[in-house]
């Protein structure tokens, strides 16, 4: 594409927003969209879904690029973003086929003239279990890391699709080893590559969260970014509306704390049993004093061996609490 900088260069500014499904990723991407200077696609879900390590050789031989592309389109969300089996094929013929080219491809391709001369971002929330793989391509990449009351995160995503059916028990434990993963990859990489956003602080203090976060990025603010819900790219599906279409007006903080009325106590007791009261406090967030109790722990654990049992035997591969 005429004027498009090269690969080093977008490379060198490349930032990724990490979480747990129904933290407020999206949100953080609409805002971070709204600056003049930044163009965060739709997810990739390039390296959950189409990194060639692991599955072939990093560059992918020729014998292997047909496997590639059934790969590709196997998933729908290449196909979605508008990237077609042909434009794949076609990108394939030319090279190179590492998975570095292949991701800033991807990336060029969905931010289109948009993304000319600006910093790109990319925001799939579980690349946070991609980070070592991620840090390997681009090492200095960023990681704009944003958590919210688990409690809420759990009540949330019980309602979405592909959590359907699944317990808070364990739906939380994924939201745990998300905290975890990325407290141990703040303790290694340390504060300049990686940022902690509090999802309650970003809608109480919009303005100065967002300055925070440029100053972490090396970007000036710019109160566009406030203005987030009249952008023009929504930077989800027409699919996705139903869940991230809230980000198309102006922030409220009518969902905070909404656990309190949409989970039982077993459900709290199951989450705060999860993540841990330490780390709850350790989060910003107060424990609610439910007792948890014995029988809520062997019927929740039975419960879920047994749903386990069953995805198995339905050959049932369906995604964990990450979400699309």
């Amino acid at each position: 594409m005429a004027g498009q900088p090269d690969d080093n260069t977008i490379a060198q500014g490349l930032f990724f927003i990490v979480g747990t499904g129904r933290s407020g990723t999206t949100l953080l991407q609409a805002m971070l969209s709204s600056h003049p200077r930044i163009v965060i696609p739709e997810e990739t879900h390039f390296f959950s879904k189409f990194d060639p390590q692991g599955r072939f050789d990093d560059p992918l031989r020729a014998d292997q690029v047909e496997g590639y592309v059934r790969l590709c389109v196997s998933v729908p969300h290449l196909l979605e973003s508008g990237i077609s089996e042909a434009m794949l094929r076609e990108r394939l013929v030319r090279g190179p086929n590492d998975a570095r080219a292949l991701f800033l491809w991807v990336m060029r391709t969905l931010t289109g003239e948009a993304g000319v001369g600006k910093r790109l971002g990319e925001k799939t929330p579980i690349h946070e279990r991609h980070v070592e793989r991620i840090r390997a391509l681009f090492p200095g990449a960023k990681f704009l890391h944003i958590y919210r009351d688990p409690r809420d995160t759990v009540a949330s995503l019980k309602r979405m699709p592909w959590a359907a059916g699944q317990s808070a028990r364990r739906i939380s434990r994924r939201c745990a080893q998300t905290y975890e993963t990325m407290t141990r990859w703040r303790g290694t990489l340390g504060d300049a590559a990686v940022c902690e956003v509090r999802y309650e602080s970003l809608v109480e203090d919009t303005e100065g969260v967002l300055r925070g976060v440029c100053a972490f990025l090396g970007e000036p603010f710019d109160a566009a970014m406030l203005e987030f819900h009249s952008r023009g790219d929504t930077g989800y599906q027409q699919r996705e509306e139903a869940w991230k279409g809230g980000t198309r007006r102006p922030i409220d903080g009518s969902s905070i704390g909404r656990w309190k009325k949409d989970l039982s106590e077993r459900d709290v007791a199951a989450v705060e049993r999860a993540v841990g009261k330490g780390r709850l406090i350790a989060m910003g967030y107060e424990p609610s004093g439910v007792r948890d109790r014995l029988v809520w722990r062997i019927g929740d654990a039975v419960r879920d061996q047994i749903a386990k049992i069953r995805r198995r035997g339905a050959g049932d591969g369906a995604a964990g609490a990450g979400g699309a």
